[in-house]
C-alpha cells in the first residue's frame, strides 16, 4: 500500500512539473532572415554577448587547477 501511494505521488509530481514545459514546445520556430536589404544588418544571433562567460571559465579553470594541486600536495604529504 505504501509503495503504491509513493509511486502515485512520484508520478503525479512528474506530471505536474512537466506541464509548463509542454507549453514552451508549442511555439513555431522563427522565420528565415530577409535577404536583399540595404544598410547595416545585425549579425546572425543578434546582440548575444560572447565574452560574458569567459571570466567564469577562467575562474573555474583556476579552481580546478588549485584542486588538483592541493590533492597532489596532500598525496605527497601522506607518503612522507
Amino acid at each position: 500500500m505504501k509503495l503504491t501511494i509513493k509511486g502515485l505521488i512520484i508520478l503525479s509530481s512528474i506530471a505536474i512539473l512537466s506541464l509548463p514545459t509542454m507549453d514552451s514546445l508549442a511555439y513555431d520556430p522563427p522565420g528565415p532572415p530577409i535577404h536583399g536589404q540595404t544598410g547595416d544588418q545585425e549579425p546572425t544571433g543578434g546582440s548575444a554577448p560572447i565574452a560574458g562567460g569567459v571570466p567564469v571559465l577562467i575562474i573555474m579553470g583556476i579552481g580546478y587547477g588549485l584542486k588538483k594541486w592541493y590533492k597532489k600536495d596532500m598525496e605527497g604529504a601522506i607518503e612522507e
